[in-house]
């Protein structure tokens, strides 16, 4: 990742600072459980560290982590890291709720995990309130810039018939929270306050584990995947996010920019956008590649018993802490985890990688299609050689090469070869390709078990019954799955115990029944299991997509669907929809 002072001029000075929340649920209140505050908060944590060069003081705050007391103890904290130039960033998602206080003012709470309607009621001091984080970091801050996105959902019937006053209110409620401060506060002046806000109840977090509404729209801005959202000079700057986000967000109600630009550009971020591809803009890099991760670490991933512990011992060798130039293969059956467990482990151990991580997948047969696998990744990190031609297919060696000769002159890096077919590939290609020995650490992942010359193996077996519980109803079924771990038989225990066993307890079949779960509340795993009763994994699968594909409405979407099986593999014997069959 390019540090700050590479981007100096074009992000501005001072330090980049965020604090970032997540609460799905908040036990003592009335407010209904959300599905993905907490995945939104750290999605949106890791692009503002990779893409818009923030630093977290510390995690994001998730659920139990994210009281009340807490947030307001980490955003003084902020606070007392900020200075003059510094720009403040802060991010919550989960819900927000209007309450009557005393003096018969209205006042908009967070809905943090220790929330409680009573407790305000007595003390309306206790909780999170928007007044709060206005007088806090709008007034009281002496930071040049302080950004508030606020992916705030009310529970309220929104979009489902005529207007909601209790929506209007919190509109209106934020709206004078965070106007312009004004001459008469603390604020000092000419200083940026602005918060980007989304006042209305997210029916999509709900229905799926995806992202909440504003976040969704959000997230591929900040990565620079939508060019719309940018300037001409390829920045994302806030007054071009909030035109992007008026434009698309359909239906209404839409985002909502509060507060005082004191006449400054706030950008977010620099892109430049590759000439082969104009719809893929990469962060400006000179010196070395721009991580590429393309995927999200899972909150709900289930490790297997001392799984880490090991990856780590072959990785990085019994003591050193830093990593050894070593080729280790994570192999296993499809749908066993494979590619989320490296996925994991970059994450995991990410601050021992400060070189790099780059993924790509590697499927093929011969050097030459690892070869233009490699040549897109460099495009894909803006890792280009002097006078090379994106638009050339003749300089593809030539944008290997170069690649590889960065991850043989740096011992730092990770380099994950995803679903690779043909192991022996792996160490020859890329030695070609560098014109010597590389000195990265090379994690492949492939269902070939054969043991390999240089390699170290680790392999990928099914769940235990435990983790593949976790895994099913952890994030959609919470009261079930501790029933079932103290011994419970009811019948919705016993029915998640057959699914996990009828799913070989392969962490794709689960994930798959778990999104069935997470869409429909009132789905019982009883009728579920009926389902998915078949006496293998392949009919498994087809029952499970048999079931999604009946909830697939638009044909576009059917088209989409029919065009994912055909590449599916191995393919899904038995599964059939309207007469086609896949044998």
């Amino acid at each position: 990742m390019p540090d700050e002072k590479h981007v100096g001029g074009t992000i501005g000075g001072g330090k980049r600072l965020a604090l970032v929340v997540g609460v799905n649920s908040a036990p003592k209140s009335l407010l209904p459980p959300l599905q993905s505050a907490c995945r939104d908060a750290e999605a949106i944590a890791q692009v503002l560290e990779m893409h818009c060069h923030f630093t977290l003081l510390e995690p994001p705050l998730l659920e139990k982590q994210a009281t009340s007391a807490v947030i307001k103890k980490a955003t003084l904290d902020l606070m007392d890291h900020s200075e003059a130039d510094d720009f403040l960033l802060f991010y919550f998602s989960g819900h927000g709720q209007p309450m009557d206080v005393e003096a018969g003012r209205n006042e908009v709470y967070l809905g943090t995990y220790d929330f409680a309607e009573k407790q305000v009621e007595r003390d309306e001091t206790l909780h999170l309130s928007l007044s709060w984080l206005r007088d806090k970091l709008f007034q009281r801050v002496e930071a040049e810039k302080v950004l508030l996105v606020l992916d705030c959902c009310y529970a309220g019937a929104v979009g489902r018939g005529g207007p909601d006053p209790y929506l209007e209110e919190l509109q209106q409620r934020i709206s004078y929270y965070f106007g312009r401060p004004g001459a008469t506060t603390g604020a000092p002046p000419g200083g940026l306050r602005r918060a980007l806000t989304a006042a209305g109840y997210n029916l999509r977090a709900q229905e799926s584990q995806a992202h909440g509404r504003m976040t969704e729209f959000l997230l591929p801005a900040l990565r620079g995947e939508i060019p719309e959202a940018l300037t001409p000079t390829k920045r994302l700057s806030l007054s071009s996010l909030d035109a992007y986000l008026k434009e698309s967000f359909e239906p209404p109600p839409k985002p909502a920019l509060s507060g005082d630009d004191a006449g400054k550009d706030c950008v977010l971020a620099t892109f430049a956008v590759s000439q082969s591809d104009p719809m893929l803009p990469k962060v400006m890099s000179a010196d070395r590649p721009v991580n590429y991760l393309p995927f999200l670490p899972n909150p709900y991933f289930q490790p297997r018993p001392g799984e880490f512990d090991h990856l780590e011992r072959l990785v990085f060798g019994e003591d050193s802490q830093q990593p050894a130039p070593q080729l280790v293969g994570i192999t296993g059956m499809g749908g066993v985890g494979k590619t989320q467990l490296a996925v994991e482990f970059a994450y995991r151990y990410q601050q021992r990688f400060p070189d790099g991580i780059f993924w790509t997948a590697a499927t093929g047969q011969t050097p030459f299609d690892l070869q233009r696998t490699l040549a897109d990744l460099a495009v894909k990190t803006n890792f280009l050689p002097p006078e090379d031609d994106p638009t050339n297919p003749e300089h593809e060696a030539l944008r290997a090469r170069h690649l590889c000769r960065y991850f043989a002159g740096h011992a730092d890096v990770l380099v994950i070869l995803d679903n690779v077919e043909v192991p022996q590939l792996v160490m020859t290609a890329l030695a070609d390709l560098a014109s010597g020995k590389l000195a990265s650490t090379i994690l492949y992942t492939s269902r070939q078990r054969a043991p390999l010359a240089g390699a170290t193996l680790y392999s990928v077996e099914e769940l235990t019954e435990e983790g593949a519980l976790h895994l099913l109803l952890e994030s959609t079924r919470p009261a079930l799955l501790k029933e079932v771990l103290v011994g419970g038989t009811s019948v919705e225990a016993e029915a998640a115990r057959q699914l996990c066993r009828a799913t070989g307890f392969l962490p794709l079949a689960l994930t798959l029944l778990q999104s069935l779960l997470a869409r429909d509340r009132w789905l019982t795993l009883s009728n579920l299991a009926k389902t998915v009763n078949a006496e293998n994994l392949q009919a498994m699968l087809a029952a499970t997509f048999q079931i999604s594909w009946q909830q697939v409405r638009d044909e576009r979407a059917r088209s989409l669907f029919l065009l994912f099986l055909s590449y599916s593999h191995p393919p899904l014997v038995g599964w059939h929809s309207s007469g086609i069959r896949r044998t």
